[in-house]
């Protein structure tokens, strides 16, 4: 494929060339048989002619050709690496998240100019995601900078209300915290310190109410996001909203974009676009399915109630509540995974 590939292009760039050349040459006609009273020569004419068949059938076929290749690579490499981290995946080239949909959830400015391909939407230990890349393009005191990334949403098990967003790096600048005084009260937020000076020196975070957001972000969870932090040395803003668990990294990359060198090995690609999807694994393996980090989430949710009993109607007896009763007064629960955070217990 990369052979054929090459050939054509670069018959399509000769053809182009060629063109050029007959241009010239048309244009030294012209020049020619403007004194000449007959005008314009059938010679003149023809060169002119091949001149623009040639420039246009050259562009369109190291278009095409390019074109072609490029995908027949990213469904190759995208579905090889998903294969091998992911329990089910789908990968769409040509699909993605639309501009309306993400800007609705106030994370970040997504701009008229924006696009989404390359989704791949899967499941990873029974938690549904979608991940697609993004372009947008968007004008700062008159000056014009696009910028690549990628988004990716997660169910999330734990039930919640509020808005919760927590950004990193120079994603603090590009995130949405709606704490100005045009914002709706419905969706306005504001800024949360988790009393963490580490945590809070390195995210910035808005919500809407702090004792749901102190739920999520609990000691394992933020310890967690730091990890994430200065291990991948990523700037990037993740938000609960609606239901969900969004994940938003800008970094001026298409995650399987074609590589620029000839010489570049497939495996090298194939480990690069492993890394960055693992990101996902990452997310649910650490921030979701954790039994440590659902531990804190039964925890906090047991301390609601037990503050609250007349909103919730349970009945918490009074004294200290073990991580065990906790996990098995949390919803109903099967005797393999009790079982299981057991032996976790012991371990």
């Amino acid at each position: 494929m990369q052979k054929k590939t090459d050939i054509c292009t670069k018959t399509g760039t000769a053809a182009q060339l060629l063109g050029i050349s007959l241009f010239a040459w048309g244009f030294i006609g012209i020049l020619w048989d403007l004194p000449s009273p007959e005008g314009l020569s059938a010679k003149t004419a023809a060169f002119l002619i091949f001149a623009f068949i040639f420039c246009i059938g050259g562009y369109l076929l190291e278009k095409t050709t390019r074109k072609k290749y490029n995908r027949s690579y990213k469904n190759n490499v995208m579905n090889r690496v998903a294969s091998e981290l992911f329990d089910e995946h789908e990968f769409h080239i040509d699909r993605g998240f639309s501009a309306g949909e993400l800007r609705d959830k106030g994370l970040i400015t997504v701009p008229l100019r924006f696009r989404s391909d390359d989704l791949i939407k899967g499941l990873y230990h029974d938690v549904g995601f979608m991940r697609a890349d993004f372009a947008l393009r968007k004008t700062m005191l008159n000056i014009s900078m696009s910028t690549k990334g990628n988004w990716t949403v997660f169910t999330f098990p734990k039930p919640f209300t509020t808005d919760l967003q927590v950004s990193c790096g120079f994603m603090k600048t590009e995130s949405r915290i709606r704490t100005g005084a045009l914002t709706s009260k419905e969706k306005k937020r504001h800024i949360l310190l988790t009393g963490d000076e580490e945590f809070d020196r390195e995210f910035t975070c808005s919500c809407q109410n702090d004792e749901e957001a102190l739920s999520l972000l609990t000691p394992g969870v933020r310890k967690k996001l730091l990890a994430m932090r200065y291990l991948r040395r990523v700037s990037f803003v993740m938000g609960w909203v609606d239901g969900e668990l969004h994940l938003v990294v800008i970094n001026g990359m298409d995650t399987a974009a074609p590589p620029v060198r000839k010489d570049a090995s497939l495996e090298t690609e194939l480990g690069r676009i492993k890394e960055d999807l693992s990101v996902i694994c990452e997310i649910i393996d650490e921030l979701i399915m954790s039994r440590s980090i659902f531990a804190d989430y039964v925890m906090a949710e047991l301390e609601k109630i037990k503050n609250q009993p007349y909103e919730t109607g349970y009945d918490v007896p009074a004294g200290e509540i073990s991580e065990a009763d906790a996990y098995e007064s949390y919803g109903e629960t099967n005797k393999e995974e009790k079982e299981g955070y057991e032996r976790l217990g012991e371990t």
